[in-house]
């Protein structure tokens, strides 16, 4: 693996049309260490994408760093897009209506596009202000609960997931997509 880091679990990998493969890695014994990272050829090295020490991108108010990569990370059929599920701490304080201070934000699906900076592609943060387009599409102020699976991503930047959300107290789930 990068540095001096040895990976002894991996997950599924995937891979595009131009040979690059995305994976998820574990070490065990000693530091944890557990990432994403990709490779886009035999003679190239390992990139990490994220791991945990990698801070999740914004909306982060809170300095929180990723816990668990719990999904396959995917990878856009012709391009170095890539999409993949973060769990972590609360990444976003706010007040509510009452003024109680509250914390929201435990997982989410995160996409690099190109090698460029990691982006937040959808959120747990559906019900804090400014950020109803997190919410669930027709519901405004409902946030997801948990995004079960693995994200995947089209050559065009749109994600489609698998999205776990709560109406008048009755669990739904659904397949979702959002242009990035």
């Amino acid at each position: 693996g990068p540095g001096n880091v040895k990976f002894s679990s991996y997950g599924q990998p995937s891979v595009n049309s131009t040979g690059s493969v995305v994976f998820r890695a574990r070490s065990t014994g000693g530091q944890r260490a557990t990432g994403i990272f990709i490779k886009h050829s035999e003679m190239e090295p390992i990139i990490k994408i994220a791991d945990l020490n990698t801070e999740v991108p914004y909306p982060n108010n809170l300095n929180t760093t990723f816990q668990e990569f719990s999904a396959i990370p995917r990878i856009a059929p012709n391009e170095r897009f890539v999409t993949m599920l973060g769990l972590h701490q609360p990444v976003y304080r706010y007040l509510l209506p009452d003024g109680t201070e509250t914390r929201a934000g435990t997982n989410g699906i995160y996409v690099q596009l190109n090698e460029g900076l990691l982006v937040t592609a959808e959120s747990k943060l559906g019900k804090a202000p400014g950020f109803d387009f997190f919410s669930v599409p027709n519901y405004k102020d409902t946030a997801f609960d948990v995004f079960p699976g693995a994200p995947t991503i089209t050559d065009e930047g749109v994600i489609a997931f698998k999205g776990n959300y709560t109406i008048d107290g009755i669990g739904k789930t659904g397949v979702f997509t959002r242009r990035l």
